[in-house]
């Protein structure tokens, strides 16, 4: 993911343009960016499912998985990492983010 990054700065070496501008002629596609850590919901398996469970599952938001098509997050009910591509992102929740700071003072 650094080198995604990396490839998506423009350069002054360039005339301030990416190298991905540069090689594909297209700006770089940053839509699929998530804030780290964020509150997300991911739907369930629809054959796991009776009438009366929960249809979706809260989590905090971990990252991208290489080479596939989907999220990473932290079931916050089981506590386990899972992988799922249906995720809806509330990115100005962050549920571990403690709301009260000490100083050491």
């Amino acid at each position: 993911m650094l080198l995604f990054f990396i490839n998506c700065m423009p350069t002054p070496l360039l005339n301030n343009a990416s190298p991905y501008e540069k090689l594909y002629k297209k700006l770089c596609d940053i839509y699929h960016l998530r804030v780290f850590g964020c509150l997300c919901y991911s739907s369930t398996i629809f054959a796991h499912r009776k009438k009366l469970d929960n249809r979706v599952v809260s989590g905090v938001f971990l990252g991208f998985k290489p080479n596939t098509k989907g999220f990473l997050f932290l079931n916050l009910k089981n506590q386990k990492i899972d992988l799922s591509r249906n995720v809806v992102f509330h990115e100005n929740c962050f549920p571990n983010h403690s709301k009260h700071v000490q100083n050491n003072d």
